[in-house]
């Protein structure tokens, strides 16, 4: 695959761009001119499953610039209908907690308020959390059951809620709008906790979802140990090993 002058020129405009690191440099320097081409041939696209594409350079990989191109674009897009508050959340795969910190400042800089998970959960948690602290949207950083050199950002609307094709297509024209390589938050961590537009999620959320989850149980005694169930669990390298065997354990299964 040969890359075009567009597609050229856009390289070019990453590696002397102020906004990439020495780092970032040395991966862009080790690209095949096959990676090149495809990564700097067109932007990600973002749909109603949010943005998702292997970690990589460029704007057409899932990395630092392209998640705050995405944060900054929702923000704005949702400001437009008076959305002022957000849950970011994130899974354990590679870079999810650097990248969901990332994004939470991102919106913070937009005087957005962030709630963001301290640590990685399941996506339906982010959902849950959506609709528990009453906030207008949630942002989590994941790409579901894709191979681990993915990543993405889903989004969720108030009520937590998986956004609709209109606002899909609103938060892609605006990213279409905003510079890439994108610029780091104009708001630092600390001033975003000084000022409140920052703060953590922890075990309340984890206690609030269990809760949730043993309330919706329709016939709680027929799961019970010792006539009940006898669960052998794996969550595959997921983040539901985190909440899972408390959510049985709470339920009585054995």
């Amino acid at each position: 695959m040969t890359m075009s002058p567009e597609s050229n020129k856009e390289f070019e405009n990453w590696y002397a761009s102020p906004y990439v690191t020495q780092e970032e440099r040395v991966e862009l320097e080790g690209l095949s001119g096959q990676a090149r081409a495809q990564l700097f041939a067109q932007r990600l696209r973002f749909g109603t499953a949010g943005l998702r594409g292997v970690l990589a350079p460029g704007p057409g990989g899932l990395n630092i610039h392209t998640v705050r191109v995405c944060a900054a674009a929702l923000a704005r897009t949702l400001a437009r209908e008076g959305g002022k508050s957000a849950v970011v959340g994130y899974d354990a795969r590679r870079g999810s907690a650097a990248l969901a910190h990332e994004a939470a400042l991102v919106l913070a800089s937009y005087g957005v308020t962030v709630q963001l998970l301290r640590a990685p959960r399941p996506t339906p948690m982010l959902s849950f959390a959506v609709e528990r602290y009453g906030a207008d949207f949630g942002l989590c950083i994941t790409a579901s059951h894709n191979p681990p050199q993915y990543n993405g950002c889903k989004v969720y609307r108030r009520g937590g809620a998986q956004m609709e094709d209109e606002l899909a297509r609103a938060v892609e024209a605006e990213m279409a709008c905003l510079p890439m390589p994108a610029p780091p938050p104009a708001i630092s961590d600390e001033e975003a906790r000084a000022t409140g537009l920052l703060s953590m999620i922890g075990r309340e959320l984890d206690d609030a979802y269990a809760a949730f989850a043993l309330g919706s149980m329709t016939n709680a005694a027929a799961v019970r140990a010792p006539h009940g169930l006898r669960v052998v669990y794996t969550p595959c390298h997921g983040v539901g090993g985190l909440i899972a065997p408390r959510l049985l354990r709470d339920a009585g299964v054995a």
